[in-house]
């Protein structure tokens, strides 16, 4: 499994070689041919392994991939207008067709997500305490996050302090009863 600097350091690769406008927030459409030379770190054999829904879906861009054949992956959460726009702009600008094959081929950032603010329930001298710390549960001490069990922050209900308490409650309740 790549690691997180690791898939930092090659989006940054590819924002390069995509010529990435920090004012529009976009790339312009690369084509896997491109990995070559200075770019060479970004080429993959099979499935993506940089550019996955599950490595970028924590990250800032909206990334979107293509096939040779034409099936176009949007790899965030858009809305319907903003789907159709991309797909029509790699209909647009690339070469489809059924002999290019079913590989990943073309590549392109189209904006930045939009990050939910929402405020950490643990105070940072309390994190930055355990972060120093090995994990108790693997013993890793490296890249630790002291939360990663909560799995609830993206719930926008649940980061409520008051909701959060309930459900907390709630769910010990139901365990020791």
């Amino acid at each position: 499994m790549a690691n997180k600097n690791n898939i930092k350091s090659k989006i940054e690769l590819f924002k390069k070689l995509g010529e990435y406008n920090e004012e529009k927030g976009i790339t312009r459409i690369v084509c896997k041919n491109e990995f070559v030379n200075d770019y060479k770190d970004l080429y993959f054999s099979n499935g993506g392994t940089w550019c996955r829904r599950s490595l970028l879906d924590k990250g800032i861009y909206k990334f979107a991939t293509a096939t040779g054949n034409g099936k176009i992956n949007i790899l965030c959460n858009v809305n319907d207008e903003e789907r159709l726009k991309i797909i029509n702009y790699f209909k647009e600008k690339c070469n489809f067709s059924k002999e290019n094959g079913n590989h990943i081929k073309y590549f392109i950032i189209f904006g930045k997500k939009e990050l939910n603010n929402f405020t950490r329930l643990i105070r940072k001298d309390i994190l930055e305490y355990y972060r120093n710390k090995a994990c108790v549960n693997c013993g890793s001490s490296t890249e630790l996050q002291c939360d990663h069990k909560n799995g609830l922050y993206n719930n926008g209900h649940i980061l409520k302090l008051i909701s959060y308490i309930s459900f907390l409650y709630h769910y010990f309740f139901s365990i020791f009863t």
